[in-house]
């Protein structure tokens, strides 16, 4: 079963790539300022004194790394996923809903020309009405995602 999950407000890349995997990841833009107590919570907050203590998450993980691809291979490990509990690129990476696949005539106008003519595969966001399509970005994308399962092994 995949965790459901919240990024702190310091992780907005990070819940962009945990979305790309297919994770339902909340972006807390403004902070964790009230717990969601049936998710997990990613923070890189420290547990200084003048910070209000975090409770009331399922669980809390405390992230060490700094940048966006080291935080993703370290919430893989804490979380221990493995690549059967991803769903790559099957999320809306903005407002997080699961994207539709839609006929090539359901885009027509929504899309690049270029893009409508070369492509036949088209994916929707019922949330915010992104419109996504396999192109060069997917392939980069698919890479990353496929040496975080190569780098755990």
């Amino acid at each position: 079963m995949q965790p459901k999950l919240a990024a702190d407000s310091m992780l907005g890349g990070l819940a962009k790539w945990l979305r790309l995997l297919g994770l339902d990841t909340y972006y807390l833009r403004h902070g964790p300022k009230k717990p969601l107590p049936d998710r997990i919570l990613l923070t890189r907050r420290s547990n200084r004194p003048h910070q209000p203590r975090l409770h009331g998450w399922l669980e809390i993980i405390n992230l060490s790394s700094n940048d966006t691809k080291s935080q993703l291979r370290e919430s893989v490990q804490r979380l221990g996923l493995n690549k059967e509990d991803a769903r790559p690129l099957s999320r809306c990476n903005t407002c997080n809903r699961l994207l539709e696949k839609v006929s090539k005539d359901d885009v027509l106008g929504r899309v690049p020309e270029f893009v409508f003519s070369y492509h036949n595969e088209f994916s929707l966001c019922p949330g915010c009405g992104r419109v996504y399509w396999p192109g060069t970005h997917h392939g980069r994308m698919s890479a990353v995602i496929d040496g975080l399962w190569d780098e755990a092994s």
